[in-house]
């Protein structure tokens, strides 16, 4: 799977450090961990006090086109009486 991420070291005094990417990875879990380890290497040596990564976007997931049924919710209900 190959994911797209934002990840931000966040420091006590200067502003926030953020470095966006793409991964490989086999899960949602090991993409976090390659994107942090891109982060602490772009950035080495800083005493960082938080991090945050978002996984933005799988990209190998085949686009779902819309269909033109409109239905509204489960059609296997029996309507309300």
């Amino acid at each position: 799977m190959k994911f797209k991420y934002a990840a931000t070291l966040e420091f006590n005094g200067p502003p926030p450090e953020t470095l966006r990417g793409e991964v490989e990875a086999g899960s949602p879990g090991t993409a976090c961990n390659k994107a942090v380890k891109a982060l602490i290497k772009a950035y080495p040596h800083r005493k960082w006090s938080s991090l945050v990564v978002v996984l933005l976007e799988r990209l190998d997931v085949p686009e779902v086109a819309e269909s033109d049924d409109s239905v509204d919710g489960p059609t296997d209900q029996e309507p309300d009486k």
